[in-house]
């Protein structure tokens, strides 16, 4: 079995929403590994969508890949505090030797601002991995917190956006520069993944249909509206471009963007605080509806950015 063993991936990551944009947290692997031997290896750095910033210090952190567990915060008290290093309001980083004589040690940094984790384990026993599975489809669960969502990629060796298929389908919103209160000059840029199992089936010509709604502790919107015709410009990619929207998408990598620049936005009050979005893709009238939800990052006068 190859030291580097990444497919069926099953995430659970777990924080608390809020109500008022109720929807399933969602969460995007950039890379896993896996080397399933006595002395093993498991790395992983995903990224998430999640309009809460859960307690790091205090939460139920656990990782699971099949047989193998291990407990971040598994006694949640001053011995479990003491591995955990507070670098900053929005950044944690874990750090534990679990045997020495076999140079076994467990990394965990947590950014609550970019909403980004990685896992290093070196020297760690993942023979089990290798007895329990063959095929190299590990299911594999991160839990923080204790609200659950979930998403089950099938990749191989996956690094970044891999072209293989997802077994649900699957939409996630990266990055969001929301610029209100300026005229002409409203914008609403987005990027995201996108995969549609059932893109193959699509017409040459098919419906886009965004819908953005928005709650912060001040002011919020929703139901904000952007509908783009796009058309067919390769085998599994779509494009439109009016000048005041512009759309591309890739079934195949899962790259998608949008961008609208002179549409009016909503006027929020200013400087916002704990800013959260939702955002619902719909193609060709609802055979792919998928929406997620997230914090935004930074909030200033008139511009909100994720």
């Amino acid at each position: 079995m190859t030291t580097m063993m990444t497919a069926r991936l099953r995430m659970y990551l777990l924080v608390m929403g809020i109500a008022t944009l109720a929807c399933a947290d969602s969460a995007w692997y950039e890379s896993f590994t896996i080397g399933p031997k006595q002395q093993g290896m498991l790395k992983t750095t995903f990224s998430y969508n999640s309009t809460n910033r859960p307690d790091i210090l205090t939460v139920p952190i656990s990782l699971v890949v099949e047989g193998y567990k291990y407990v971040f915060n598994q006694t949640n008290d001053i011995s479990d505090t003491f591995y955990w290093k507070r670098q900053n309001k929005n950044q944690y980083k874990y750090d534990k030797i679990i045997d020495a004589s076999m140079g076994g040690r467990v990394k965990m940094s947590v950014n609550l601002l970019r909403q980004r984790v990685q896992i290093n384990m070196q020297g760690v026993n993942l023979l089990v991995l290798n007895v329990t599975n063959k095929t190299g489809y590990h299911p594999v669960s991160v839990q923080i917190g204790a609200v659950e969502s979930s998403e089950v990629p099938y990749f191989v060796n996956y690094h970044r956006r891999g072209f293989q298929p997802y077994a649900s389908d699957f939409f996630l919103v990266r990055t969001t520069k929301f610029k209100y209160n300026s005229a002409t000059a409203d914008r609403f840029i987005l990027t995201g993944i996108c995969k549609y199992n059932a893109a193959g089936t699509l017409p040459d010509t098919i419906n886009a249909i965004i819908t953005v709604s928005g709650q912060g502790a001040i002011s919020s919107f929703a139901d904000l509206i952007f509908t783009v015709p796009l058309a067919r410009t390769g085998p599994q990619s779509y494009a439109f471009n009016d000048g005041i929207r512009v759309m591309s998408l890739n079934f195949q990598s899962g790259v998608m963007s949008f961008r609208t620049i002179g549409q009016p936005l909503p006027v929020l009050a200013s400087y916002q605080t704990n800013f959260n979005f939702r955002v619902n893709l719909d193609l060709n009238a609802g055979g792919f509806s998928q929406a997620t939800t997230y914090r935004a990052r930074t909030v200033g006068a008139n511009v909100i950015t994720y």
